[in-house]
């Protein structure tokens, strides 16, 4: 019986724990390019703060999880210096829109982006929305234009 009360316990404190999760839906859009010349990766996201809080400062940071992008790219974190500020009390949500470019250290092919990007099933790259508090949102970029 004893036994019993513990794994009751357990997962009434898992359940309790899952909906514990702060994270919001804030990406509407997210989707990489290769520059023209096919020498830098172009990155767009598109943003809307209206599930934050009234004027909450946060960046935007990109993480690489892809072996041969990080080759391809010279690193895994690529934090954007902008910070942003959420919209005012009583004023309507603030559409966002993010454009990057980050230098390829090696050149790629549209097509073997588009196989890492869109043709896995795992991360190849991650958008997260935080500041020094918390990270409010997380999505990855499955689309290549």
């Amino acid at each position: 019986m004893r036994k019993i009360n513990i794994v009751l316990s357990l997962i009434v404190l898992m359940i309790l724990l899952a909906g514990c999760s702060n994270k919001i839906e804030m990406v509407d859009n997210a989707s990489v390019s290769l520059s023209e010349d096919g020498k830098q990766l172009e990155i767009k996201i598109i943003l809307n703060d209206e599930n934050m809080k009234p004027e909450t400062p946060y960046q935007v940071r990109l993480f690489a999880y892809d072996g041969e992008l990080v080759r391809v790219l010279g690193k895994d974190l690529f934090i954007f210096e902008e910070e942003y500020l959420s919209h005012k009390e009583g004023e309507k949500p603030k559409i966002i829109e993010i454009n990057e470019t980050l230098p390829l250290t090696e050149e790629i092919s549209e097509e073997k982006l588009k196989g890492i990007i869109e043709d896995k099933e795992e991360n190849a790259l991650e958008i997260d929305v935080l500041n020094t508090e918390k990270v409010f949102a997380t999505e990855e970029i499955h689309k290549v234009n």
